[in-house]
């Protein structure tokens, strides 16, 4: 994870040294209030507080802050669903539920199976604390969608961001290579996103949060459901 690991270092430093301008930064990593998303949000009664505990923050204490650097889903009671770069090579990775975060509780979990192709990893995470499950939407995904993300932009741990769907694309070069299907998001997204989900108005899963462009604003994608759930039924986690 050392690529990873530097990044966010460069990252974090440029942030608290304001090398660039407190305004300037503030507009590019915070998602501005507004009225109608909120009013939709409710009116869609999305279970905001589900989605932040059903959320982990994969954590890196090697980088002298207690920061996400990713996110990650329940996607079983012991199993965690994350992006397959914030694994990389390693075999195991700490971890905070929310409840752990506010705690200064930090857990650890191995990793069961990487995907690097289609940037999606598995987790084993043994917990004794009862918490949600996310699943996987069974609807059609469809350009205008409203959507929900749940994530740690720039260490930001467990923000909340609604968006649309953009588009569903096929074959897709991304960061890890050609990815066979994503959903293309226009939302507020940024790095500690990475690994957390776009949920659909139900709170069911659509896509893992995979990388974005910085060509223009809120370009975020995300691998879609059906590559996720090729991938949990190839590793069991899923009734073929």
């Amino acid at each position: 994870m050392n690529n990873l690991r530097n990044l966010f270092r460069i990252v974090l430093l440029s942030f608290l040294v304001g090398c660039c301008t407190a305004g300037t930064a503030e507009v590019a990593l915070k998602a501005p209030s507004d009225p109608i998303a909120a009013e939709s949000r409710q009116k869609r009664k999305v279970d905001v507080e589900r989605l932040r505990q059903a959320t982990v923050a994969i954590i890196d204490m090697q980088i002298g802050f207690r920061l996400p650097i990713c996110a990650g889903l329940w996607i079983g009671h012991d199993v965690i669903l994350t992006a397959a770069h914030c694994v990389e090579d390693a075999v195991s990775l700490q971890y905070s539920t929310i409840n752990d975060y506010n705690e200064s509780k930090v857990r650890t979990a191995t990793v069961i199976k990487t995907d690097v192709a289609n940037d999606i990893a598995l987790l084993h995470a043994p917990i004794n604390v009862e918490h949600p499950v996310i699943i996987l939407s069974r609807d059609i995904i469809s350009t205008g969608d409203a959507v929900d993300i749940m994530g740690h932009p720039v260490g930001n741990a467990w923000s909340y961001t609604a968006g649309n769907v953009s588009a569903i694309r096929p074959d897709v070069k991304g960061p890890t290579g050609k990815i066979e299907k994503i959903v293309q998001i226009s939302a507020p997204v940024w790095m500690g996103n990475s690994g957390g989900g776009v949920f659909d108005s139900e709170g069911n899963l659509i896509g893992v949060c995979s990388w974005v462009s910085k060509a223009g604003p809120n370009l975020a994608f995300f691998i879609h459901r059906d590559m996720i759930e090729r991938f949990l039924k190839d590793n069991k986690v899923l009734p073929l």
